[in-house]
């Protein structure tokens, strides 16, 4: 706007200066003259005023369009950064879902595989048993094969019996089913 003023002050200036007839200085006094550029100082100023009062009001709607340009650019811009946030939230979102997902499968395969360890163990622990009223640890192959042994006893199968009970005794002589062997043994003794 200053260099707007600054041109628009020497056109005036020199068109009031041209316009003047080279002629009116020398009819003129010194006071004369000083009255006339006293005057036309007014003139130029007032003309200043004006055209700086025409500049700001024509401007002016040019600065508003310029400022309303200027926040309408930075709501957009801001428009979009709220969008990009929202969709990187909207994939954060995702990624933790997959994740927990993720983390709910290994947690279920974890206890699942667990379980089945547990199973697997409970088989091949002994198993705790009261025989005749004695608390005793027995095994599931020593319990397996006193099993056989009865069952061929009360199948009738006398001969097979003696000799799953000889061979139990010889392979759990500390089993709490000793007392219980030794009887089904004598029993097989006097049926064949």
């Amino acid at each position: 706007m200053t260099r707007l003023h600054q041109v628009a002050s020497a056109a005036v200036m020199a068109a009031l200066f041209l316009g003047l007839p080279m002629r009116a200085h020398a009819l003129f006094e010194d006071t004369d003259a000083r009255r006339e550029i006293i005057k036309m100082r007014k003139q130029i100023e007032e003309l200043n005023t004006k055209l700086d009062a025409s500049v700001a009001s024509k401007l002016a709607p040019l600065n508003t369009r310029v400022d309303d340009k200027a926040d309408k650019k930075s709501i957009v811009d801001l428009i979009g950064e709220i969008e990009k946030l929202r969709n990187d939230v909207s994939s954060l979102r995702g990624q933790l879902e997959v994740l927990s997902n993720e983390i709910n499968n290994s947690q279920r395969r974890q206890k699942d595989f667990y379980n089945d360890l547990d199973q697997r163990l409970r088989k091949l622990e002994p198993q705790r048993l009261t025989l005749d009223g004695k608390d005793v640890d027995v095994e599931k192959a020593e319990q397996k094969a006193f099993d056989n042994g009865l069952a061929e006893f009360k199948s009738g199968n006398f001969s097979n019996s003696q000799l799953l009970f000889t061979s139990f005794l010889q392979r759990y002589p500390d089993s709490g089913y000793l007392p219980q062997a030794y009887f089904w043994l004598g029993s097989n003794l006097k049926h064949c």
